[in-house]
């Protein structure tokens, strides 16, 4: 896929480890009308996603799961910064972990309609004692379901508006991404996935 510019967006890569191997989150955030991105807008940003981890998703995920990196991406243009910035954001479950292939989906939910207006994590690093059998309690998935939301807050205390940012459309790259701001989450249902990618 070639470059997709989003003006004033920043590309947020979570990259960590989970049982010895490389995992990575991504999400997207918008500095809409609010003028360039800065060092000090990253920072910002930086600091409102450390407090929303540590607050509302630590406690919920093993402590075999550390992000090491946050790693920003401004993509206004092909030649526009990036920020990486040095991280410890450890789970705090101490149950033992579950296989690294074994996450729940997140979706995000905007105003708009089609693929192109949802955009998803897979959690990682649940514990055995948050999964019975192949699924999860309601209320895991309620708690969670809540983290994610607490994301639209600690965003705006930032300056930025947590966004879906889609890049394709009929198939084909756009000119520019589309950006539509996250108004809630929803975990779709109890029973977790598989992602093959992390089966070694």
């Amino acid at each position: 896929m070639g470059f997709v510019p989003g003006s004033n967006v920043l590309q947020v890569n979570m990259n960590g480890t989970y049982l010895g191997v490389a995992v990575q989150n991504t999400l997207y955030f918008s500095k809409s009308g609010l003028g360039s991105i800065t060092l000090t807008d990253a920072e910002n940003l930086r600091d409102a996603i450390i407090a929303w981890w540590t607050v509302s998703i630590s406690n919920q995920l093993s402590s075999e799961l550390t992000f090491h990196t946050l790693y920003m991406t401004d993509l206004t243009t092909q030649t526009s910064p990036v920020y990486e910035f040095p991280v410890t954001l450890t789970g705090q479950v101490g149950s033992p972990a579950m296989p690294g292939s074994v996450t729940l989906a997140v979706s995000f939910i905007t105003a708009g309609r089609g693929r192109s207006s949802r955009g998803r994590n897979y959690i990682i690093g649940l514990a055995e004692s948050t999964v019975s059998e192949n699924a999860v309690s309601q209320l895991y998935a309620d708690n969670m379901q809540g983290f994610y939301e607490d994301l639209i807050t600690a965003a705006q205390s930032a300056n930025f508006i947590w966004i879906v940012f889609s890049r394709i459309t009929d198939g084909g790259e756009r000119l520019s991404g589309l950006e539509q701001p996250v108004l809630s989450c929803k975990v779709t249902d109890l029973t977790v996935d598989t992602q093959r990618r992390r089966l070694k």
